[in-house]
């Protein structure tokens, strides 16, 4: 799990409620941690700074791997799929060529045109939440993704995005569903109200 400000690593086949911690990778500077999405034997870690890449091979010493984030602008979440991490970066989303995690290589950059804030990457697209809006890209080809589908006037804050096609979710202010049907632009089904930011997944 991320756990401010690092990646902290627990042991989950003890049984409780409460999994003793075996490793952690503390962030140079005490840098917020945002996210983390783990991919065979490395963890990526969306920090205030960029994006980590840290090797996690023995889970009692995981170790940097690499560092990717132009500016130092901060990385607020991560998903990953088939050798590349989509990056919820400043105001963009960045595809990131992780086939050789050491060596991570930008992909691709699509502009969200404000604060993007989540992404999450199902089949051939990905759902990216940003200031005042929902897209869906189609990311089949990860080098050039185009947009499918855009939903204007989206309360993002804190929120979050998950997908389960055909819907989507996100929240903030209140839980926000989806309905996403091919290049079709995608319609609200339903709006139920919550008190606060909250994860689905």
């Amino acid at each position: 799990e991320s756990d401010h400000p690092g990646l902290r690593i627990d042991d989950v086949t003890v049984p409780g409620e409460n999994p003793p911690a075996v490793g952690f990778y503390e962030i140079p500077g005490g840098v917020q941690a945002m996210g983390v999405r783990k991919a065979g034997n490395y963890a990526y870690l969306a920090a205030a700074d960029g994006l980590y890449i840290v090797d996690v091979t023995v889970p009692a010493n995981p170790v940097l791997a690499a560092k990717w984030g132009p500016g130092g602008k901060a990385a607020r979440a991560v998903d990953d799929k088939e050798g590349y991490a989509y990056i919820a970066y400043a105001n963009a989303l960045a595809i990131l060529d992780v086939n050789d995690p050491a060596n991570p290589e930008l992909a691709a950059q699509y502009d969200m045109g404000g604060d993007c804030v989540d992404v999450e990457v199902i089949g051939p697209y990905a759902y990216v939440l940003a200031e005042g809006s929902l897209r869906v890209l189609d990311v089949r080809d990860p080098r050039h993704p185009v947009l499918a589908a855009q939903k204007d006037g989206v309360t993002y804050g804190a929120g979050y995005v998950t997908a389960s096609p055909p819907y989507v979710f996100t929240n903030s202010t209140g839980l926000y569903a989806f309905r996403f049907t091919g290049i079709t632009p995608p319609s609200v089904t339903s709006v139920v109200q919550a008190s606060s930011p909250f994860r689905l997944r």
